[in-house]
């Protein structure tokens, strides 16, 4: 402070001011309220929404400014009510039904499920607008720091919390989405333990009834996913060229067909004479007309409960160590790659989106029975 200057001097240089008894209108949109600072107004048809407090004309104006350019593109402010709105209502009311619109509903119940499972507790009771970084973040730390979730679960539930917030901005919520910037953890992929083919044919021959053991025979001879195979029709079998179409899905939880999991899910898939004349065998013991696996009603059959009513069991009576009907589709694959068979065409046989994936997921395998080695040593004989 200059010498001889009192405290204070810097606020009486500057200008008085006005603190008006009521909200006093400035100019189009903006107030000047009794506490001396200004509030922006955005009117919308007959619908105002109030902006923000600024402490200058100038500041308010600029609010006002930006917000209609936002309105002009497209992203609407919101109104001082909707700002309030808790993340967990938000996603409940609006991202599910309105954002999600369309997905399948096993799509809308994962997202569910990873909110109530992460999301919910530690920023579920907060209102969108106080989502910030520094609790994004200390999110992603909780997650990256615990082992007995994979890296795609957190991978998956942090990208969920950004199209979460991304549709916050779109609805003129918040201006910027405090989740953009989250490094996303490594998915750490571990490699799939899997069984031999023998084990998975003993379990396989302790299935009893004929419609589940018929079913489990099916998924590690052609290496459909279950929901795959629950959903075939037998106009889906081309029994003669030794073929199976793939055409739909059924899902588990609501027992509704549905689309296959990708685009590349719907396929035509090769099965062998073995599969062929176990499938001949089963349709004249089980006689339907549509389902190729019916249920004893007339739908096909749901395998909610197969794992605990048929494949549980049979493990134990097999004496195999733990593995889940999925593994059947990993024992398919195994077995093909052991065989010598080419990635590219197991990869189709599967639905994969790529070869590379299915490289990723089975390509130790290859290390462990690949003939390179002696294709090596014949390119390289010893000399003399």
């Amino acid at each position: 402070m200059p010498r001889g200057q009192k405290p204070g001097w810097r606020d009486r240089l500057r200008a008085p001011v006005e603190k008006p008894d009521k909200p006093v209108k400035k100019e189009t949109g903006i107030w000047l309220y009794p506490s001396g600072k200004f509030g922006a107004m955005l009117y919308r048809g007959s619908e105002s929404v109030f902006l923000g407090m600024r402490d200058t004309l100038e500041a308010a104006r600029e609010l006002r400014s930006a917000a209609k350019l936002e309105l002009k593109a497209g992203r609407a402010p919101a109104s001082r009510m909707a700002i309030r709105i808790t993340l967990d209502a938000f996603f409940m009311e609006t991202f599910v039904p309105e954002a999600l619109a369309g997905l399948k509903e096993s799509s809308q119940r994962a997202a569910k499920s990873r909110f109530n499972a992460h999301l919910r507790e530690p920023l579920g009771a907060l209102a969108v607008g106080d989502v910030t970084y520094a609790r994004c973040a200390k999110l992603r730390a909780a997650l990256v720091g615990r082992d007995d979730i994979s890296g795609q679960t957190k991978r998956e539930v942090l990208l969920l919390l950004r199209q979460l917030l991304d549709e916050a901005v779109r609805r003129g919520l918040i201006v910027t989405n405090p989740a953009t910037h989250l490094k996303l953890p490594e998915k750490n992929a571990r490699a799939i333990t899997i069984p031999d083919f023998a084990v998975a044919q003993r379990v396989v021959a302790e299935i009893r009834g004929p419609v589940p053991r018929m079913l489990a025979e099916l998924l590690l001879r052609s290496g459909l996913r279950l929901n795959e195979a629950t959903a075939l029709q037998w106009d889906d079998i081309d029994q003669e060229a030794g073929r199976i179409h793939v055409r739909r899905s059924l899902d588990p939880a609501t027992g509704k067909l549905t689309t296959p999991k990708t685009a590349e899910s719907f396929r035509v898939v090769d099965v062998p004479e073995s599969l062929v004349a176990l499938l001949k065998v089963y349709q004249e013991k089980v006689p339907s007309v549509l389902w190729v696996f019916p249920s004893k009603g007339d739908g096909p059959f749901n395998d909610r409960n197969f794992n605990q009513r048929h494949w549980a069991p049979a493990l134990k009576r097999a004496g195999a160590p733990h593995f889940t009907p999925h593994g059947l589709r990993h024992i398919f694959a195994s077995h093909l790659l052991q065989q010598g068979v080419e990635i590219l065409y197991v990869a189709n046989q599967l639905g994969h989106t790529s070869a590379s994936f299915t490289l990723r997921q089975y390509g130790h395998l290859l290390r462990e029975t690949s003939p390179s080695r002696a294709k090596l040593e014949t390119a390289f004989p010893p000399e003399g």
